[in-house]
């Protein structure tokens, strides 16, 4: 097997403890149960004190308090919704702030829900050039602080809060926890118009929350297999270079860690295109924590690391957001 891209020092993850039945949703109204019997969803995580940045504050502390003050050199915290303050405001800045690394620098990374994903890739090139320091990968998201319907605002998938982080650092580590050894990222522009209105408008025009009005709007105008093709497509393209960079079969694979959609997007969209006879995957767990926007991936692997995972069995991190992206990532753990 080929070297590793980089390491991974830690995976952390605020849970709140609040949740919210989806039969408790249908009751009140705001889902229907035929929604829920396609999607699946069983609960969302409902966080009502700690805002996101706030969330990801204790994910970085858990991560990096063990570690030497000047190691850290990267923030890169990702987000899909609104964080509770003016758009200018930078959430990786208050982080490293609140956490006492003013040294490292923070940036903020906007590309859907897969953009936590794609701040995993870019620090794995970061530290190629800057050994001996870390890049701290963080995602936060609460969707109870706006007009955001969690249960309805978008079609077949249920949102959660939450926050998750993963510490990274040069492929060199003897302490590591695991192994990046390889990870891909791809997209197909075309379908971000799911998500745009035909022309612009200002903003107190805007209806910020429906999702599902320019999802219908391009459904009606591509077909409804547009993003499948797609995205069978880009996983496809994604999963053969990953075998090609790593060296790996289907059959090595142990876990397959996919993103919290709903049962019907999951099982039409993202698993025709693993044959994993080995792997376990962590669907069940996605359908009782909800969409966790960008934190999903770093949620899967720390239940992973939870249930004491074989040393040297080998994850796959499946990441996908609007723009459209898609990402995959393969880990290997340590001792």
């Amino acid at each position: 097997m080929k070297p590793a891209l980089a390491t991974i020092l830690g995976v952390a993850r605020h849970v709140p403890s609040a949740c919210e039945a989806s039969l408790h949703a249908v009751e009140r109204g705001r889902i229907t149960a035929a929604e829920i019997e396609k999607s699946r969803f069983s609960a969302v995580q409902v966080e009502d004190t700690l805002f996101p940045a706030d969330m990801a504050v204790g994910v970085a502390r858990e991560l990096t308090r063990p570690r030497a003050d000047d190691e850290l050199r990267w923030c890169l915290y990702s987000h899909i919704h609104y964080q509770g303050q003016p758009a200018l405001w930078s959430p990786a800045s208050y982080i490293l702030e609140t956490i006492g690394k003013p040294a490292a620098m923070g940036l903020n990374i906007r590309q859907g829900c897969n953009a936590a994903m794609i701040s995993v890739e870019i620090a794995c090139s970061l530290l190629a050039s800057e050994p001996g320091k870390t890049a701290l990968c963080l995602a936060a998201d609460r969707f109870n602080i706006s007009g955001f319907d969690r249960w309805n605002a978008d079609y077949g998938i249920a949102y959660g809060d939450g926050a998750a982080g993963m510490l990274i650092g040069d492929r060199h580590r003897s302490e590591a926890v695991a192994d990046i050894l390889a990870i891909r990222s791809t997209n197909a522009p075309f379908l971000e118009r799911m998500h745009r209105h035909p022309v612009p408008m200002n903003e107190q025009d805007v209806e910020p929350y429906d999702i599902r009005a320019t999802k219908k709007r391009f459904l009606a105008e591509q077909g409804t297999l547009a993003l499948t093709t797609a995205t069978r497509t880009a996983l496809m393209s994604l999963w053969a270079g990953i075998q090609s960079d790593a060296d790996v079969r289907p059959e090595d694979i142990r876990y397959l860690v996919l993103p919290h959609l709903g049962y019907t997007l999951l099982t039409e969209n993202y698993a025709p295109v693993f044959d994993l006879p080995n792997a376990t995957s962590n669907l069940e767990e996605g359908l009782a924590v909800g969409h966790l926007g960008c934190a999903d991936a770093f949620h899967g692997l720390r239940s992973l690391f939870e249930s004491r995972p074989r040393p040297g069995s080998l994850a796959l991190l499946v990441g996908a957001g609007a723009g459209f992206s898609w990402s995959l990532c393969l880990v290997r753990f340590r001792p």
